[in-house]
């Protein structure tokens, strides 16, 4: 039985003032039956006021836990003094303690009481050190004195090993959290501690080292707003760590030297023994100087291993540090790029510095390939592309001799694909697939055969899912669709097993996520919107769980809002704009917050630009068309100054079409043309030069198509069908090449019928109905097979309506009003179920009323005035809640007065000559102020002329000659300036023969429309 519970340390207290004077804590580990032998040692170590004692009594209460207190006990020590007895080395307690000593690295001080009667009986760790004697046989002071040398020998640096090893217990116990981790000072104390071992102290535990290093590394991660603080740790780490290869050198020369002179004496010896009759002498000689030589070799192989775990510390601790420095800079907040060049350039430094002192040193090579590969990352989301794919490519060469060297060195294998897909990353933004391609598919292969090699091995199995996802992003850029898919469900099958391994892991729980984002977006991209919502939302929860459990996590922010403009996509698709609109400024205000944090940072700023284009769309799609005007500048100027930074990020590139093209639509309906063409030019331009740097990128090609519709948009709406057509064939070969290529892309079949539709409207001016009715039909049956697919898809239902509005229009010219009649009222029912789904859509409330319209001019020619007054008026309640909504819109006005006007007729018809007149006259108020506010517009004032005639057939003989005076007015100015249409040029007869008939002079003239006759 040993000391095994309470503290009974002797001795009077420190004396003096201020610090205490130090003490040193000795356990003494004895069995219960020597202790009567053991008093005489006990009191007199006792009575030295420098020594406190621990050893056991008999006050140790029953239900006390006494290991838990021996082991306490032998913590707190600073060396371990064995009474080494026949009894000790038989006692379990005793065993057990010798145990905790061995796992501690505590000192040890064997001291023989008894001498023991079976040395294989004592413990290994107590035969390993020189024993103190303190028998009966031998001097009581010699031993003693004996032991208070061993006691005090390095003491500073053994108390410092007690006070660690507590901090570092405490630290473990607790979860290694970084508030219990060092700092400082400290921390500088403990790493210059731990490169400072003597030689006969006991080694720093495991637990020391990961104390100390992950203590550097939580402070790196304190000082990465003031980088300089991380930075000037790595170099003093580097320095102690040079001192610490300098030491590793000097202890391998000492042993080669060492190995020389045993060698040297080894033959000395031999050649002795084979010449025995020279001399006895020399052979005892020899004998004497091989024993002293082995020696020596002993001491510097100690020393040697000594040196290379000073030197593994600290190359351990510079590791962390430039991780920690590289990861800090990707997060750090307004960092400028002369500041980060300056803090990578140092750190670079340092770590040279190092491998300059062995350069063939395999770990430093490592070293140094592993910052590089961390840096590219730095780089990266600077936005410095150029740096980045350096700085990779220099990590990729280093790994290469690496591996030509050792090619079964798994860890470099798993740090060279790393290298690989950074390479294949900044490939892709410059547009090189091929070169992209090959980095992903062969950093790909490597990973299969290390997670095959070692399947259990869960870090394998991660990189394995991150190389699929890469691949499977270029798949979604080819348009391989199937392929993609497969490769993304793979990547999610695996990282499900494991967050089932480790539930609250935060790493797996979040590449769960990041797997439904990339399948939910492949969802939308073949237009299963019930599918990608499904994995939008279980991505979402987990997210917004991540970002719950650290706010001040920057990736976990961005990654909620990612998946919240994702859910606010397929949210507006389903035709829930309240819900899309809370999605995307919910995520806008969290990407605001973070560039706001750090200005510098290329992915923020450019997240920035992508909320303020959705929730520019959803403005625009409201009505409220200045807000979404400056949503869209806004992010357009953030893509432009990215791309200046950098012109061959093919990203930027695209990013600033798109910023273009949004800007040129709302030019175009805002009445601003040369906005919308300069817009349109410039957006098409890039997209020409990025298709032709790879013309196998199917969304570049895509996007060119798309270009192409907005270029024929805008030269129909000035007049020039021929350049309207060409830009128009143009798209539409394009979007059918696609289509050729997967049949089964609903975008690009959507495409070819975007393009067939225009198409048409250019061979309906030109005179060609039959043609036109071909393309409208065939745009028509795409529609309805992709609405058929996904019902939910609001916009594809909405194509239906389109395209059946536009069949009714062309029946209607060809005077098949039976035809048109059943395909504008289809169509109408569409429109109806749309907006019972979303009422606040403006688009579809002005197609309403569109179709209300001409189902109500139908109605007429039936003769059923009823039913065309019924929609007429349902017509113009549509077209008022727009006008509402914004008074200064003026294509919603002039709605508002078509409706007036066929109200007016309607009544005409019926002879409410009053109800007429009070139809026509707000109509020719609002065409007042129309052209009241434009001026120039030829179009504006022949409203004007037309809202005049119409009123002059409802009104009184006076009142209707003054208004064709003033028409023939306007028609004649009109005419003198040349602005006059080919049909509009016979309104002037028109309207004198009109005067005529109602002066009494002539016949009533046929109706005049904007055509010239018929019904307008």
């Amino acid at each position: 039985m040993t000391a095994r519970a309470a503290d009974t340390s002797t001795g009077p207290p420190a004396r003096g003032r201020g610090v205490p004077a130090p003490v040193t804590k000795v356990f003494f580990s004895y069995a219960q039956k020597d202790s009567p032998r053991l008093e005489r040692l006990f009191a007199a170590l006792s009575a030295q006021d420098d020594l406190r004692v621990f050893r056991d009594i008999h006050d140790i209460l029953p239900t006390e836990d006494w290991k838990s207190r021996l082991d306490s006990l032998i913590r707190e020590s600073d060396t371990v003094l064995f009474a080494l007895t026949p009894a000790s080395i038989r006692s379990d307690t005793c065993r057990w303690e010798m145990g905790r000593v061995a796992e501690l690295n505590k000192r040890l001080v064997p001291v023989v009481v008894v001498p023991p009667d079976d040395p294989a009986l004592v413990p290994e760790i107590v035969s390993k050190f020189q024993y103190v004697f303190l028998t009966d046989a031998h001097d009581f002071e010699a031993g003693l004195q004996q032991i208070r040398f061993a006691l005090d020998l390095d003491i500073g640096w053994i108390r410092e090993h007690t006070r660690l090893a507590d901090l570092a217990a405490r630290w473990e116990a607790a979860g290694r959290p970084g508030a219990r981790a060092l700092r400082g000072q400290d921390l500088e104390a403990a790493e210059a501690w731990l490169l400072s071992h003597p030689p006969n102290a006991p080694e720093p535990t495991a637990l020391h080292r990961a104390f100390v290093i992950d203590s550097r590394r939580a402070q790196a991660r304190r000082q990465r707003r003031t980088v300089a603080g991380a930075l000037a740790a790595l170099l003093a780490v580097a320095v102690l760590a040079s001192f610490a290869l300098v030491q590793r050198n000097a202890a391998v020369r000492n042993e080669a030297i060492a190995q020389r002179q045993t060698e040297a004496a080894t033959l000395a010896r031999d050649d002795a023994e084979a010449q025995r009759g020279l001399a006895e002498e020399n052979a005892r000689r020899a004998e004497a100087e091989t024993a002293r030589a082995e020696d020596a070799l002993v001491q510097v192989a100690a020393e040697r291993d000594r040196a290379e775990r000073n030197f593994g510390t600290a190359r351990d601790a510079i590791n962390a540090l430039v991780f920690d420095i590289a990861q800090g800079l990707q997060d750090a907040e307004g960092l400028r790029l002369e500041s980060l060049e300056s803090i990578l350039s140092h750190a670079e430094t340092a770590v040279t510095r190092l491998r300059a002192a062995t350069p063939d040193n395999r770990e430093l090579r490592h070293l140094e390939a592993a910052m590089r590969a961390e840096f590219a990352e730095v780089y990266a989301g600077a936005g410095e592309r150029e740096r980045a794919l350096r700085s990779a490519q220099q990590a990729h060469a280093l790994l290469s001799d690496l591996l030509e060297e050792e090619p079964d060195n798994t860890g470099w294998q798993s740090d060279y694909t790393v290298a690989l897909e950074r390479i294949g990353d900044l490939e892709l933004q410059a547009g090189q697939v091929a070169a992209a391609l090959d980095a992903y598919d062969e950093s790909l292969r490597l990973r299969r055969a290390l997670s095959a090699a070692d399947p259990d091995n869960a870090v394998a199995r991660r990189d394995l899912s991150i190389g699929l996802e890469r691949v499977g992003g270029l798949h979604v850029r080819a348009g391989e669709i199937d392929a993609a898919l497969e490769a993304y469900g793979e990547a999610l099958s695996i990282r499900r097993a494991l967050a089932k391994l480790r539930p609250s892991g935060a790493e797996e729980l979040r590449d769960v996520s990041v797997s439904l984002e990339n399948i939910g977006d492949l969802y939308m991209r073949t237009g299963e919107t019930a599918a990608a919502l499904e994995a939008y939302r279980e991505g979402l929860d987990i997210v917004s769980r991540l970002a719950e459990r650290d706010p001040g996590n920057t990736m976990w922010q961005r990654d909620l809002a990612i998946t919240l403009n994702n859910l606010g996509d397929v949210s507006l698709l389903a035709g829930d704009a309240g819900a899309a609109m809370e999605a995307y400024e919910r995520s806008l205000g969290i990407v605001r917050r973070l560039s706001a944090s750090d200005p510098g940072n290329a992915v923020w700023r450019r997240d920035v630009s992508i909320g303020l284009n959705n929730v520019g769309d959803l403005r625009r799609r409201a009505g409220d068309l200045s807000a979404a005007l400056d949503a869209y500048i806004e992010s357009l100027d953030i893509v432009r100054d990215l791309a200046a930074s950098d012109p061959g990020n093919t990203e930027w590139q695209r990013d600033v079409t798109v910023g273009l093209e949004r800007v040129g639509d709302l030019g175009l309906q805002m009445g601003d043309r040369a906005a919308a063409e300069g817009a349109y030019r410039d957006g098409l331009d890039i997209r020409r030069r990025l298709a032709a740097l790879d013309p196998g990128n199917t969304q570049w090609q895509r996007d060119l198509s798309v270009g192409l519709d907005r270029i024929g948009d805008l030269a129909r709406v000035t007049g020039d069908a021929d350049g309207a057509l060409a830009a128009y064939t143009e798209a539409l070969d394009i979007n059918r090449s696609l289509v050729a290529t997967d049949p089964g892309n609903r975008d690009w079949r959507r495409g070819i019928a975007v393009s067939l539709n225009r198409i048409g409207d250019l061979l309906l001016l030109a005179g060609d109905p039959d043609a036109a009715l071909a393309n409208y039909t065939e745009a028509l049956q795409i529609a309805r097979d992709l609405a058929q697919v996904d019902p939910s898809n609001l916009e594809w239902r909405h194509d239906v309506a389109f395209g059946l509005h536009r069949i009714g229009d062309l029946q209607m010219r060809q005077q098949d009003t039976e035809a048109a009649l059943a395909a504008f009222t289809e169509a109408l029912q569409i429109v109806r179920e749309l907006l019972g789904i979303d009422p606040r859509n403006t688009l579809w409330q002005r197609d309403l009323a569109l179709n209300l319209n001409k189902v109500g001019y139908l109605r007429g020619l039936a003769g059923d005035l009823d039913a065309a007054l019924g929609a007429y008026r349902e017509a113009l309640a549509a077209a008022r809640g727009l006008v509402a909504a914004d008074p200064d819109n003026a294509l919603w006005r002039q709605d508002v007065a078509i409706s007036l006007d066929a109200i007016g007729n309607a009544s005409l018809q019926q002879g409410e000559s009053a109800a007429a007149r009070d139809a026509y006259g707000e109509a020719l108020e609002i065409r007042r102020q129309l052209a009241a506010e434009a001026p120039g517009s030829a179009a504006a004032q022949a409203d004007v002329v037309t809202s005049l005639y119409n009123l002059s057939l409802a009104a009184e003989t006076d009142v209707a000659l003054a208004a064709l005076d003033e028409a023939l007015e306007i028609v004649v100015r009109l005419g003198d300036q040349g602005l006059l249409s080919r049909a509009q040029e016979a309104w002037p007869g028109y309207l004198r023969d009109r005067i005529a008939s109602l002066q009494g002079d002539g016949e009533a003239p046929a109706r005049m429309t904007a055509s010239g006759s018929g019904p307008r």
